[in-house]
């Protein structure tokens, strides 16, 4: 028997219908329930009207996560803690990560990385469905060499950005790489429109960045800005 992956299960439950929108649907739902009872159609009728209350209880709609749709009023965050093993030595998988340059080539969220100083760099990300781009400045804030890479956003930044990404050795020239990377939006009313942006589409690409970076550094050549 199938189990049931109950980290997915929570992800695919998050609230993502707003307060006002909650009301309404529930109002909807028990007039509709209330009309079941007579009339024909019975059946649909009871089925609408109670799908429509368990959205407004939940605060879920199944349509809206697909859709990557979120009307709740909250900033939106995204997060992300996933790990990829790779067959290339420790030094060598990051010394790759460490020249922030190269993760464009295998992040496509990202559209480049500029690196001002070793500490400093500007990022610029590709916002899902071509709806433009957003830049910021990120500072390294830890450097452990052939451990782990931390950074975060600079103050004023567009996007509240942080990463962790640490290096553990697997067995003969393999190793283990574990990555947090979240993106939050900051708060006012220029953070108010970059949250909509923050959907399950900009995580899922970003797991799948990181699933590229395996492809990428195992590639016999594979190129290094």
């Amino acid at each position: 028997m199938k189990k049931m992956n109950i980290k997915n299960f929570e992800l695919d439950q998050q609230q993502n219908v707003g307060v006002t929108e909650r009301i309404l649907s529930f109002g909807a739902g028990l007039w509709l329930f209330s009309k079941a009872f007579r009339g024909r159609n019975k059946l649909l009728k009871a089925f609408a009207g109670g799908s429509l209350m368990l959205r407004a209880v939940r605060g879920h709609c199944p349509l809206y996560h697909t859709l990557g749709m979120d009307t709740t009023s909250h900033p939106k965050r995204v997060l992300v803690e996933t790990a990829v093993t790779v067959s290339k030595p420790r030094e060598e998988v990051y010394a790759y990560w460490r020249k922030l340059e190269n993760l464009p080539l295998f992040m496509k969220h990202l559209e480049s990385v500029r690196e001002l100083s070793d500490l400093h760099s500007v990022w610029n990300a590709r916002i899902p469905g071509g709806l433009g781009k957003v830049e910021w400045k990120c500072e390294i804030t830890s450097d452990v060499p052939n451990e782990s890479i931390k950074w975060k956003s600079m103050p004023d930044s567009q996007v509240v950005n942080t990463g962790l990404v640490r290096f553990a050795d697997m067995g003969h020239a393999e190793t283990i790489i574990q990555v947090n990377i979240s993106y939050e939006a900051p708060a006012g009313n220029l953070g108010a429109g970059i949250a909509k942006l923050f959907t399950p589409a900009l995580e899922k690409i970003i797991r799948d960045d990181i699933k590229n970076f395996k492809r990428v550094i195992e590639a016999e050549e594979f190129p290094v800005i």
